[in-house]
C-alpha cells in the first residue's frame, strides 16, 4: 500500500515548505488550498496519479508527500534500482532540449511512453550489495547484465 498526502495551492505549498508542517484546516479556510490523502494498491496506480497531477502542473501549485511503510511486506512489490538503456522518441526540438539537459522534456517524453527499451541495461553491483544488506541475502555482488 502506498500512502501519500498532496498539498494543492501555491500559498498552501509555501506554508508547508516554510514550516515543514501541513497547513491546518483553519489556515486552509483562511488562505485557500487543499490537503488530500490518497492510498494506492500498486506502484502503477501511484505512477498514474502522479502523471495526472504532473499534467496539471502550471495551473496551480501542489506538493505530494509519499509515506513509507513501516513494516516490510514481502508479498508486496519492491523497488530495484538499475540502469536502463532506452531510446527516446521526440521532435528534433525536444531531442535538442534533452541534449541541453532539459529534465522536464525528458520526463514528459518518458511519461508519455515515447521510448523503447534496449541497449546496455544492468543492475550495478553496488545495488546488489545494498539489497543483500537490506534483505539478508547472498546474491553475487557484481553487475547483473541484460541484453534487451
Amino acid at each position: 500500500m502506498i500512502k501519500i498526502t498532496t498539498i494543492f495551492g501555491e500559498d498552501a505549498v509555501r506554508e508547508y515548505e516554510e514550516n515543514n508542517e501541513l497547513p491546518s484546516e483553519e489556515w486552509l479556510a483562511d488562505n485557500g488550498g487543499v490537503v488530500d490523502e490518497k492510498e494506492f494498491e500498486t506502484e502503477a496506480e501511484y505512477n498514474a496519479y502522479i502523471a495526472g497531477v504532473n499534467d496539471a502542473d502550471g495551473w496551480s501549485d501542489y506538493h505530494i508527500i509519499r509515506h513509507r511503510s513501516e513494516e516490510a511486506d514481502t508479498s508486496r512489490e519492491e523497488n530495484l534500482w538499475l540502469r536502463l538503456g532506452v531510446s527516446v522518441r521526440g521532435s528534433r526540438e525536444e531531442i535538442e532540449r534533452i541534449l541541453n539537459g532539459d529534465t522536464e522534456t525528458l520526463r514528459k517524453l518518458l511519461d508519455a511512453g515515447r521510448y523503447g527499451i534496449g541497449g546496455e541495461t544492468y543492475v550495478p553491483g553496488s545495488t546488489v550489495e545494498e539489497y543483500n544488506e537490506d534483505h539478508d541475502t547472498e546474491f553475487e555482488e557484481e553487475d547483473v547484465e541484460f541484453h534487451l
